[in-house]
């Protein structure tokens, strides 16, 4: 197993070299730390480390999360024995030192193509974290990694997996901890605003995908050429 830090920045910060030098990890073969070149949104820290992954699986976590004891493990197998592109798992939130559940909102095992962003549909967001999945190397470079929005490309990213190629969920086994704090950007006063604009971002890919593009069903009109 490699991890891959990447850094949402010009200069990598000593603090974070520190920490990294600090990890002790049996079944690491190694840590690679890069910065993006300047600071701009996860998105960009993700996708940018996309060209540098080496292994034909893949997994993030942000800063503040964590993926739970064996959680990782657990749905790698999982996705793997379902012999699946992709797969995700279910996330508890963690409010200081308190783990809070949330149920299953998708029935255990295969997801049918479009059946990911049908039940963010219906219930009005994800039914896991974008963060708790993991996925072959190629089919996140054949969807294009993580698209350059502010907040919610692991959602977008996510949505759109799920219209390529099926998933295994694995229920009832908490596989990745979302850390809920005051500063995080899903608290600020302005998210509902921008998670609306996503919502509609989200909509409009999901059609085009999906054949009902604006693209695919104008009518083409020939250019003429002046005399």
């Amino acid at each position: 197993m490699e991890w891959i830090v990447s850094y949402d920045g010009a200069t990598i910060p000593r603090e974070l070299l520190e920490i990294v030098a600090r990890v002790e990890e049996p079944s690491l073969t190694g840590i690679r730390v890069m910065a993006t070149g300047r600071p701009s949104c996860a998105a960009v820290a993700r996708t940018v480390a996309l060209g540098q992954v080496t292994t034909p699986w893949l997994a993030t976590l942000d800063a503040d999360d964590v993926w739970l004891p064996g959680g990782l493990d657990a749905l790698f197998t999982a996705v793997s024995n379902d012999d699946a592109v992709w797969g995700a798992g279910l996330t508890v939130d963690l409010v200081g030192d308190r783990m809070v559940a949330f149920p299953d909102y998708l029935k255990p095992g295969r997801q049918a193509r479009g059946a990911i962003y049908d039940r963010y549909r219906e219930l009005g967001f994800p039914p896991f974290c974008g963060a708790a999945v993991v996925a072959e190397t190629d089919a996140v470079h054949h969807v294009g990694g993580w698209p350059a929005l502010p907040v919610s490309e692991d959602t977008a990213l996510m949505l759109t997996l799920g219209e390529h190629f099926e998933c295994h969920y694995l229920a009832r086994t908490p596989v990745y901890g979302y850390r809920r704090w005051p500063d995080q950007t899903t608290a600020q006063p302005d998210y509902s605003d921008r998670r609306d604009a996503l919502r509609a971002h989200h909509a409009r890919r999901i059609a085009a995908l999906r054949g009902g593009s604006v693209f695919r069903t104008r009518r083409h009109v020939p250019m003429s050429r002046g005399a």
